[in-house]
């Protein structure tokens, strides 16, 4: 199966075998069947309020599955312990 990895834009329908991929601001508020979320900033934890209500967005949208990735560094063993515990 050739499967391609295209940004995500309104303007262009989704075709098949194709991963779109998009940031978490230009993509908020609308829906998928996988969501992957790829946290990058060193302090995932501590946020905003706008980002906070950003990153909600972002991980009440996927339909079927939803997979989180967060660096190690952003947490200390009794942080990993309270968020998913």
């Amino acid at each position: 199966m050739n499967v391609k990895i295209e940004e995500y834009t309104f303007n262009k329908p989704i075709k098949i075998n194709t991963i779109t991929w998009s940031t978490s601001f230009y993509f908020h508020g609308l829906e998928n069947q996988i969501i992957i979320s790829i946290e990058l900033d060193e302090e995932a934890i501590t946020e905003t309020i706008k980002l906070r209500r950003t990153r909600y967005l972002s991980r009440s949208r996927a339909c079927g599955l939803l997979w989180i990735l967060i660096r190690q560094s952003a947490f200390t063993d009794d942080d990993f312990i309270a968020a998913f515990s």
